[in-house]
């Protein structure tokens, strides 16, 4: 399970004027809920996406570690990696023209360059995320269909309150561009 490290952007991939616009809320409205769009619903839409599909949207460091080196490929656990930065076995970092990034129907994995991978645990550092979301207009649609519904769903965060669930077999196909499939 892919550990995550730190922020590479420092915005949302979804903006506040385009949720607004989108939920069709009227400037007072907008600005009295602006800090709860930004901290909650904006975040939450975006991180729902990221479960739903198995790849990062936001820009972001993530960790994996495995007991051993495998025999071949190191499939990672979140799609949209675009950068290995680093990899360990056991106390030695490989050089980077030791391995590659390599992605096959959209599963990212760390492929080995020349020999076999050397004994001990393995730690990958990466990114992933997708720099661009213009580029994939569908999951754009798919977090602004979330975080409308999470408006029109307040009851969602208070307990013992009954939540009507988004249709998720009409919306998820819009994850469809970058889901990967579940490793979890």
């Amino acid at each position: 399970m892919p550990a995550f490290l730190a922020w590479i952007d420092d915005d949302e991939p979804l903006s506040l004027d385009l949720l607004v616009a989108h939920a069709r809320l009227g400037s007072d409205e907008a600005a009295a809920l602006d800090t709860y769009l930004q901290t909650v619903v904006i975040p939450a839409a975006r991180q729902l996406a990221e479960v739903r599909s198995g790849a990062a949207i936001r820009r972001a460091r993530f960790q994996e570690s495995r007991p051993s080196a495998p025999r071949q490929d190191i499939q990672l656990g979140i799609g949209q990696v675009y950068d290995i930065e680093q990899v360990t076995v056991g106390d030695a970092t490989l050089d980077p023209s030791h391995y590659e990034l390599e992605i096959i129907d959209k599963d990212p994995r760390v492929r080995r360059v020349g020999d076999a991978w050397p004994v001990g645990k393995v730690t990958v550092v990466y990114q992933a995320g997708i720099e661009d979301l213009s580029r994939f207009p569908t999951v754009l649609h798919w977090m602004l269909l979330a975080a409308t519904w999470m408006l029109e769903q307040p009851s969602m965060f208070t307990l013992e309150q009954a939540v009507q669930e988004m249709p998720s077999k009409f919306v998820d196909g819009l994850l469809a561009p970058i889901s990967i499939d579940c490793r979890v």
